[in-house]
């Protein structure tokens, strides 16, 4: 989970895992990350779930380099009616 995250960041072995095929060309999109610059593809999932909540259409970044797992972001965490994190649970609504 990253609040400070604007969309659902994945790193490219996740993405492949979905399905998503990506050509180097594909990141052309640079972003600010929390190690520094760094080139990401744009793409929209069709749904992101977790656990039982599911939310369709979500923006993503697939970051070409240098992320060690996928980040929840607020492209998904912004769409649900609240969420509270605290050193061993997340709570979702």
């Amino acid at each position: 989970v990253d609040t400070g995250a604007t969309v659902v960041a994945l790193p490219p072995q996740d993405a492949r895992r979905l399905g998503l095929e990506l050509t180097p060309g594909d990141y052309s999109h640079e972003i600010t990350t929390a190690a520094g610059p760094a080139r990401a593809a744009r793409v929209r999932l069709a749904s992101l779930s977790v656990g039982a909540v599911r939310v369709p259409d979500v923006d993503a970044v697939v970051v070409e380099r240098g992320l060690p797992h996928s980040l929840l972001g607020m492209s998904w965490l912004g769409r649900l009616s609240g969420f509270e994190a605290s050193a061993d649970a997340l709570t979702l609504r």
